[in-house]
Parts: structure tokens; sequence; C-alpha cells
């Protein structure tokens, strides 16, 4: 079954809240040359409204990512996951010692290298399950499978349905409408933003998605309505600006979440 992906309800803040109660995201993400991915995605938990959020620390990221998210907290490894609520896992990292962070009880989003390294311990996603969200876009879905992007291409929709069956995650596999799905039941984005086809667009779904998950949706309501922002955010930055870069979209999201 098909169904498309609508208006989500957003939890409210309540108005005694504090950091801790609103949410706290831990990030394994960032490397030497690709902070940026860092930074988007913790920037994008902000914008969703998380109250904390932790970056892991590590020496070539730290000064780069102290003045582009000055906001974040910076944990050492054995640190990043306490008194966390959700995790985001894989923006901008570039070996498989991300996946440390990965339990099976704290709601994960694994994004870019981190679903890279995920396809070479596929094994994982059996014991994570639908506590997990996944963000793949083509070529990374076709790490996961075993099998060339053009097949992906071929059958985007019969690929999600079966990978969500087998393995019980959430998968959101973005590109010109995309798609999530859990245990073969499919939604699809019928409106999406071309504009979004941008490098460091990803790092913020994830960011997004994240975000919403420390704030209490399951990983499935958390996938729709994070590709819902996202896109939604896509339009009011293309409305605004025409073409636009990340630091756009971050502020759009901001935007698109006073709509709903």
């Amino acid at each position: 079954m098909k169904n498309a992906i609508t208006k989500p309800k957003i939890p409210k803040i309540n108005k005694n809240a504090n950091k801790y109660s609103r949410g706290v995201c831990a990030l394994a993400a960032g490397s030497g040359k690709m902070t940026g991915a860092a930074a988007f995605c913790a920037l994008s938990c902000y914008a969703a409204g998380a109250g904390l959020v932790k970056i892991q620390y590590k020496p070539e990221t730290y000064p780069a990512l102290s003045v582009l998210c000055p906001q974040a907290v910076f944990c050492e490894k054995e640190d990043l996951n306490k008194k966390a609520d959700a995790f985001a896992v894989g923006c901008g990292c570039r070996d498989d010692d991300c996946l440390f962070l990965l339990d099976n009880k704290t709601p994960t989003v694994i994004d870019a290298d981190g679903i890279t390294a995920l396809s070479r311990h596929i094994d994982i996603l059996e014991r994570l399950k639908d506590n997990t969200v996944i963000t793949p876009h083509t070529g990374e879905m076709a790490k996961l499978c075993g099998i060339a992007a053009s097949e992906i291409e071929l059958d985007r929709e019969g690929v999600a349905r079966r990978f969500s069956e087998k393995y019980g995650c959430v998968l959101v596999l973005k590109g010109p409408n995309t798609i999530v799905a859990k245990n073969g039941e499919l939604f699809v984005d019928k409106h999406p933003e071309k504009n979004l086809s941008v490098a460091g667009s990803g790092d913020v779904l994830c960011g997004i998605i994240t975000g919403l998950l420390c704030r209490g949706m399951d990983t499935l309501q958390a996938a729709k309505a994070g590709v819902y922002i996202h896109s939604l955010a896509g339009k009011i930055a293309a409305r605004t600006y025409g073409y636009f870069g990340i630091n756009q979209l971050i502020e759009c999201t901001y935007k698109a979440f006073r709509k709903l």
C-alpha cells in the first residue's frame, strides 16, 4: 500500500520545559575534511526543537565546529550517549568507527557515511530494527542492497518495500518523490522541491528527524514529518531566494515549523 506524506502534528513544547526536557541529541558526525555536515545536522536538530545537541569531540573538527555551532556541547566518545534521547550517526564521518554510538534502546538516524559503514556490517540492523531510521540516497541504497544503483532506480518502491520488510527499520529513500517505508508500507512525498538537490541537504533532513525523535515522536512519524518539513522548508527557501544554499535552508526550516 502506498500513501501520500501529509502535514504532520508536531508535539508542543511545554511552557515549563528546560533544555533536557525538550530533548537531547547526540551526534557521531564530522571529520577533518567534512565539518560542515556535522554542523548542518546539529543546527537542524535545534531547528526541530531540540533543547541540547552534543557532538563527538575530535581534535581535528572542534575548532571549526565550535564556531559553526557554538551552542553545541562537545563530548568525548565515552560520554556522548549520556542523557541522550536520540542519536544521529554518520554525517561527514569517514570510517566505520561512527557506528560505536548505536544501541538497541535509543532512537537513531543513520545517514551518509554511517550508511556506507552499515553496508559493511548489515547484521547490525537486525538488532536495531524499528528503533532506527536510515536515510540513503540511491547510491547508498545500492551499497546496502548489494546491487547497482540503476536497479534501485528501476524499482524504488519495490526495493524500499522489501528492505523495510526484511530489516524492520524505517527507511527514507531520498530522491525525487522521497519514499518512507516501514514493514512494507510506503509513504511518498508527492510534492518534492527540486532545489533541495544540493550538498548538505541530507544532513539537514537527518537533523530534523533526529530533533523530532528527541522530542518523543516515534521513528515512523518522525521520518514522515521530517520529509514533509524538509520539503516545505525547501519550497519556502525557493520562493524567498530562488536557488539557495544550506544556510538559507536551515533558516527556512524554522519558518516551516512555524507553519505547522
